[in-house]
This record gives structure tokens, C-alpha cells and sequence, in this order.
């Protein structure tokens, strides 16, 4: 199978769209767009992240949003109206439109679908999907109606992926005190799926020592209710988090044991990889298919939803420590690039003009004429243009 890329094209879309929606919005819009964080934030390995919900008011234990200084506990819709939010990603130099463009992932700092932002939620993936064309990741732990389901059942013809959060059902009183009970979140996959959607369990975090053992009793259960996959993710710490932990009666002993660094007020990541490639395996016997990354899942939902194989955006098909190779098959999807092109698109965005660009299959080698400093300054700049085109950057300074 060949799919064709052109950054040049998606350029040229963006810039159309952002002068269209320019000539709509006021002065005061458009300042207020363009000093917002989504013009300028820098997108992440899952795609860049959107938020129309500041905050929660599930007050999880291990829920890592404090950390970064927003509320557990206060939720409240974002600032933005659509059409503001639409001409801040078009002027995000690391966005681009289109299905072959940027993920989009709501849920990272704040419930997507919490009362307070549902809304505002659906505002925004309106927007999106009518102006836009990127692939949608929500993740949540809400409860969703019939009636909610109805109305996100509008986005089934669309690559919408929606995350099912369920770590635990033993503990969830006391991990997740004010969250929706993990048997309503059940309820909330089989509605998602009646109504033409394709819910992916989401367990994460790991935790060492605390639910584990559980993970098998709620795969069978998610798959039994709609699931047609599990994103299984690692689990970061602070001392918060470790205190939330121990005051609530828990163990913390194996955490601190995988913990690769000391246990700061940041995050640390601990190591969970053996326990992932053992819930691999579980969740591969009952039926789901498995991922170690957000944005696999994104791109298997957008297969499923249109029935179009493209490689996953964050090159997961290339890592080994990531890929865990669903039916989507990344590495065996053709992307033709068009060296001319590919080398004006450095030239415009990094601002260098390479002396030769060579492409192969999974890699595009650039050969500059010295070694410049200042390209390894825009790393990001370097991994956009990997996410679109899909293949590996190398730099070769002859």
C-alpha cells in the first residue's frame, strides 16, 4: 500500500484556512487567539494537546495534574470560543490540518466531558472535524449517557477515538474518591460502542503493587461490554502522589523500588515495562488489541472509522519499546515523498537549505555542508516534520 505526503500542500491548506477564519473573526478574537497556549504550545509524542476543560473534580490519588498547577478538584471550560481555538492551532507553526496532520488529544490537564466543559467540548470537535480534519483523541473517566453518547455518536463517521479510563475496581474509593464509579465508566464503553464508536480501554496508570492483579477481571469486562483495544500506559510520581498513596492505605514499596530516579516534588517515571509486556500478552489471549502508545490507538480508530491504513504520526512502527503491532501494520505502508518538496519544506520551516536529501523507505537522510548548532536547537521543528511525513530524520553533515 502507497500513501502519498506533501507538507507543501498542508501549508498551503493552513495558510488558506487561518486567512478565511482571519477575515470572520474581530481584532480583539484574533489577539486573544494568538497570545493563547494553543498557538504556541509544542506538540507531544500522542499529538498536541487541546483543552476545552481546565481542571477535574475527581480528586484521584494519583492524578498528576497538580503537579503541573492546575486543580483536581475546580473544574472550568476553557476561555476560547471555536472559532478562537481553530485560528490558535492554525497559527501554531508546529500544527498542521488533515487527516496526514497533527493529532489532536483533549483530556491531558482536565475531564473533556465533565458537566462543566461538555459543551465546550463538542464546540471544539465541531470545529475541528467541519474545518480542520484531524484525527481526535478525548480521554475520560465520566460517565456518559445514552444521551451524551447520542450526541458524540455524530463524530462515528469521523476519526474520533474516545479512552475509557479503568484502573481498578477493587480500590476505586479510594484511588479515584469522586470519580464515576468504574462500573458506570463500563456502561460507558457499551454506549460508545452501540452507538458506532470503537471505545479503547484505558489503563493507565500502572501501579506496581496496587492493581495489577486486577488488570485481567477488568479486560475481560471492557471487551465483554465494547472494547475493541487497551492503551496500556506507565505511571509517573511525586511526592505528593506518593503520600496520597500511602494515606490512603497502600503500599508504596515496589513503587519506590522501580523508581529510576529519587522521588522529587516533579514527576518521575517509573519502571513498568516488564509489568506492560505481561499485560500485552493478557490483553492479546482475551481478544483486545494492545497498545503501549495513545496515538497507536489513535491511528487503529482511524482505520476502523474510514477504513484508511496510514503509519501512526508518532513513528511508534520504528521503536520497538512501543510498537506492538496491531492490524494497522505502520512499517509495511508505503509513504512516497517527493525529495524536491521535502527539501523546500526544510528550507521553509528550518529556515536551512540542505545540500542533498535522500529518501528511503522508513528514514530521509539530509546532508548539510557543515555542522550547524543551531539545527539541533529546533528539535521540535525536526519532529513535526517526521510526524508528517512519517519517516525517521537524519542529519549527515558532510
Amino acid at each position: 500500500m502507497k500513501i502519498r505526503v506533501s507538507l507543501s500542500d498542508l501549508y498551503v491548506k493552513k495558510v488558506l484556512l487561518r486567512e478565511e477564519l482571519g477575515k470572520k473573526l474581530g481584532k480583539e478574537s484574533i489577539a486573544k487567539a494568538l497570545n493563547d497556549f494553543h498557538a504556541k504550545r509544542k506538540p507531544r509524542s500522542c499529538g498536541l494537546t487541546v483543552h476545552s476543560v481546565i481542571g477535574c473534580s475527581y480528586a484521584c490519588s494519583y492524578c498528576y495534574i497538580p503537579d503541573m498547577g492546575f486543580s483536581n478538584t475546580i473544574p472550568r471550560p476553557y476561555g476560547l470560543n471555536k472559532e478562537e481555538l481553530l485560528y490558535a492551532l492554525l497559527s501554531n507553526p508546529y500544527f498542521y490540518p488533515s487527516l496526514m496532520g497533527t493529532y489532536l488529544a483533549f483530556g491531558s490537564i482536565g475531564e473533556p466531558f465533565h458537566p462543566v466543559g461538555f459543551e465546550k467540548t463538542l464546540e471544539y470537535m465541531d470545529g475541528i472535524a467541519q474545518n480542520l480534519q484531524n484525527p481526535i483523541q478525548a480521554s475520560t473517566k465520566a460517565f456518559l449517557k445514552e444521551n451524551d453518547v447520542k450526541r458524540l455518536a455524530i463524530f462515528k463517521k469521523y476519526p474520533l477515538n474516545i479512552l475509557v479510563t479503568i484502573i481498578t475496581v477493587k480500590y476505586f474509593k479510594k484511588l479515584e474518591s469522586a470519580a464515576p464509579t468504574p462500573f458506570k465508566r463500563f456502561e460507558t464503553i457499551e454506549n460508545l460502542r452501540n452507538n458506532g464508536l470503537y471505545p479503547v480501554l484505558f489503563f493507565r496508570p500502572v501501579i506496581p503493587g496496587i492493581n495489577i492483579d486486577e488488570a485481567e477481571e477488568i479486560f475481560v469486562e471492557a471487551k465483554n461490554r465494547g472494547a475493541i483495544g487497551v492503551i496500556i500506559g506507565g505511571f509517573r510520581v511525586s511526592k505528593r502522589i506518593l503520600y496520597n498513596l500511602k494515606q490512603a492505605g497502600f503500599p508504596v514499596s515496589e513503587i519506590l523500588k522501580r523508581a529510576r530516579g529519587k522521588v522529587l516534588e516533579r514527576q518521575v517515571e517509573i519502571y513498568t515495562r516488564d509489568l506492560k509486556e505481561e499485560l500485552l500478552k493478557m490483553a492479546k489471549n482475551i481478544g483486545l488489541t494492545p497498545f503501549f502508545s495513545a496515538c497507536c490507538a489513535n491511528t487503529f480508530n482511524i482505520m476502523l472509522t474510514l477504513g484508511k491504513r496510514i503509519p501512526c504520526a508518532g513513528l511508534c512502527f520504528l521503536n520497538k519499546s512501543f510498537c506492538t503491532n496491531c492490524p494497522v501494520n505502520c512499517a509495511n505502508i508505503e509513504v512516497v515523498v517527493e525529495e524536491g518538496e521535502f527539501a523546500r519544506s526544510f528550507k521553509r520551516i528550518l529556515r536551512i537549505e540542505p545540500n542533498e536529501v535522500k529518501i528511503e523507505r522508513h528514514t530521509i537522510k539530509i546532508y548539510l555542508s557543515k555542522k550547524r548548532s543551531r539545527i539541533f536547537r529546533k528539535r521540535v521543528l525536526i519532529r513535526v516534520l517526521e510526524s508528517i511525513y512519517r519517516k525517521k530524520i537524519k542529519i549527515v553533515h558532510s
